[in-house]
């Protein structure tokens, strides 16, 4: 008996060793088969947002401002500027002076080499000085949108000139690109212009600028109510689903109805629905991994991976984290606020920290 006994602790304890138990998952007891490749660190939390705003590759990421080896979580190097977006052209960085942007840099990807240095200049190819501080701000399809207050400015990005001014009523300043369009949030609802030219296409009505998100298929997704509208490139709706817009994939939506977890397709229809356990349980912060889920749960203060098909498997217990926020000591968590998002093989995870785990082939 003894024997035995001993015989399977060396079992679990070689299983561990093998499948890799966190340390975050080993407290919670379990062995997990997914396994931590890198965390990013912090004294305070990473704000809302974050995760949800990175730009994510297979060979190089764009995370929070810095530029990041995606297997392994390295700097691949340090941004002379801020960071604004990882294109096909490479790293997209704002020149800003005296809290004006008064340009761009355009880095290689994996060295930070310069490709190109553009100064923004105005139609007549006059500098133009645009407002840094709480401007929002698009790269997207070749150009550059700086949006504050209402009135949205194109720019060329390989050139640096300006291609075309629109100004909208009210005084948002959110700006979302999406297929050949950019979005513009109004007091009049969303007006989606052509990204060449700053011609209206259409508008349709929203509740939340804030909620206005690019979609994979080329539009946008737009809250009315207590629903998620999709909206195709021509603002024809594609689906309308009950909820809070979470995540989407591909074709897959990820909503919180009430307490539930929903995905559906891309018709609308109902493909995965995951409930509380009970009335003291809640879930949090869904993001789609294709068609599986990653979701936080609170019962066991654990972030689980709900695949299309067989057993859901732990990826990490989430503990309580202690430090300063805005200059106030605070404790925060255990609980997610930001969708996991999946990459090259790994999924992300932002609770008070930003880490990255294999997952299980």
């Amino acid at each position: 008996m003894l024997l035995r006994m001993v015989r399977r602790a060396a079992l679990v304890l070689a299983s561990c060793v093998l499948l890799g138990c966190g340390s975050r998952g080993a407290t919670s007891g379990k062995v997990t088969m997914f396994t931590r490749a890198w965390t990013l660190d912090a004294d305070a939390p990473y704000g809302d947002g974050t995760l949800r705003s990175a730009t994510l590759g297979d060979a190089t990421s764009l995370v929070d401002g810095r530029v990041l080896a995606t297997a392994t979580g390295a700097p691949r190097w340090a941004p002379q500027g801020v960071a604004l977006e990882l294109t096909a052209d490479g790293v997209i960085e704002k020149v800003v002076a005296s809290e004006r942007i008064t340009g761009l840099r355009v880095a290689e990807a994996a060295t930070g080499t310069t490709v190109r240095d553009v100064a923004l200049v105005d139609a007549a190819g006059a500098p133009v000085q645009l407002r840094a501080f709480n401007a929002g701000l698009a790269v997207h399809g070749g150009r550059f949108v700086h949006s504050y207050l209402g009135r949205a400015q194109a720019f060329e990005l390989a050139s640096g000139r300006q291609l075309w001014q629109q100004s909208v009523r009210g005084s948002s300043s959110v700006v979302v690109g999406a297929g050949a369009s950019f979005g513009l949030v109004s007091d009049d609802g969303l007006i989606v212009v052509d990204a060449a030219t700053g011609t209206e296409r259409w508008r349709a009505p929203i509740e939340g600028g804030a909620d206005v998100v690019a979609s994979p298929r080329g539009g946008f997704f737009v809250s009315r109510g207590d629903r998620v509208i999709e909206l195709d490139a021509d603002g024809r709706e594609l689906r309308s689903v009950p909820g809070r817009f979470s995540a989407a994939d591909g074709e897959f939506l990820a909503v919180m109805h009430g307490p539930d977890v929903v995905v559906v397709d891309g018709a609308g229809g109902e493909v995965a629905r995951i409930k509380p356990a009970g009335g003291s349980d809640y879930l949090s912060a869904p993001g789609l991994c294709g068609r599986a889920v990653v979701y936080f749960r609170k019962s066991d203060q654990t972030v689980w991976w709900h695949p299309a098909a067989g057993a859901e498997v732990p990826i990490v217990k989430l503990e309580a984290r202690s430090g300063e926020i805005e200059g106030q000591p605070r404790t925060v968590g255990p609980t997610l606020t930001e969708p996991p998002r999946c990459v090259a093989g790994l999924v992300l995870i932002q609770d008070w920290s930003i880490s990255a785990y294999r997952i299980p082939s």
